[in-house]
């Protein structure tokens, strides 16, 4: 092979080499931001992911009902309800439960508010996304009073727990 040959040989060698790796750079940062953007199943920007109740307030032994939203399509999604402060006690329904997003990353699921729990009336739902998604929402535990006005007054209440303080009544 003549000196020239081989010289045009390297010149050809090193602009396919120069091609190469500016074709790997721009898959990576296409990669990239392909990753940095979470997607639904018809292709649409997420903002998040949410979780919410239907309501802001309970009556103890009501069943709240929940769900989420922003979620990855079949995504695993492991929820707690804690009070507020961080209680959590045993066998008041606050261990953890799994569900699953569905193709749009939505989830429903609900949880017992046990009339039994005595740890504080204020909750909290957390979701947490196999993907380190997650959520926060918050809702009360209240309660009811019905009377008639006659010469005494009666009361019926729902919602306390046995021995419970009512600090006032509106």
């Amino acid at each position: 092979m003549t000196q020239e040959a081989s010289r045009l040989r390297n010149a050809r060698i090193k602009r396919l080499e120069q091609g190469l790796c500016a074709t790997v750079v721009l898959a990576l940062v296409a990669l990239l931001s392909v990753a940095a953007t979470k997607t639904g199943a018809t292709g649409e920007k997420k903002a998040g992911a949410v979780v919410r109740t239907d309501k802001n307030s309970y009556l103890a032994g009501d069943t709240v009902s929940i769900s989420g939203e922003g979620f990855s399509p079949f995504e695993s999604v492991m929820l707690r309800v804690e009070h507020d402060n961080g209680v959590a006690e045993g066998g008041m329904g606050h261990e953890q439960w799994l569900v699953y997003a569905d193709t749009n990353g939505h989830f429903q699921t609900q949880w017992f508010l046990n009339p039994s729990d005595t740890a504080g009336i204020n909750f909290v739902v957390t979701a947490d996304g196999a993907t380190s998604a997650s959520a926060k929402a918050a809702f009360a535990r209240t309660a009811a009073i019905d009377s008639r006005l006659e010469d005494t007054v009666p009361f019926t209440a729902q919602g306390f727990n046995a021995d419970e303080r009512v600090a006032s009544v509106q």
